[in-house]
């Protein structure tokens, strides 16, 4: 996994080629890594934001967003 703060690249551990993109909106991800069995990618940006990813599909499967304490005091 590679990033250039607005997608993650995914590379094939031999080859190098590029395998797949993930859009990650507005916010710059900062670090990512798989799950163990390589289905899914784990990402956090710098909004606080984590989000998983369908490492296949290139989709997103569920985002959890910073907390804010002024919209759930």
């Amino acid at each position: 996994i590679t990033t250039n703060g607005e997608s993650l690249k995914l590379l094939d551990a031999y080859t190098g080629e590029l395998t797949g993109e993930l859009r990650c909106g507005n916010a710059k991800m900062t670090n990512a890594c798989f799950t163990p069995d390589g289905a899914m990618v784990i990402a956090g940006d710098d909004s606080g934001s984590v989000t998983l990813y369908d490492a296949k599909r290139h989709q997103t499967v569920i985002s959890f967003k910073k907390w804010d304490p002024g919209v759930f005091p």
